[in-house]
């Protein structure tokens, strides 16, 4: 975070602050290995797919059930925020 605070006048103060977060996740799906013909699917599934997985099961109206997600990932996610505050004292502290 970086913070810079000027004074334009004893009452007048400009506070400006920007910030960056990096979330790093790294997880793996727990179904990751798992034969889908275990699951009576046909064995090309298993022979084509680039991982092993349980497959998706997606219903009509775009509920997925039964899996919690086909993905592995290592994808940095970054937030960054800024603040800019101007404050002014009429009278005596």
């Amino acid at each position: 975070m970086l913070d810079d605070i000027h004074t334009f006048a004893p009452t007048v103060l400009l506070d400006t602050r920007f910030g960056w977060t990096r979330f790093r996740p790294n997880y793996v799906q727990n179904a990751l290995g798992y034969d889908p013909t275990q699951l009576g699917y046909p064995s090309y599934i298993a022979a084509l797919s680039p991982r092993l997985i349980i497959p998706p099961i997606t219903f009509s109206d775009g509920y997925q059930g039964i899996t919690t997600g086909i993905h592995q990932t290592d994808q940095p996610l970054d937030t960054y925020q800024t603040f800019t505050s101007l404050t002014r004292s009429p009278g005596r502290h």
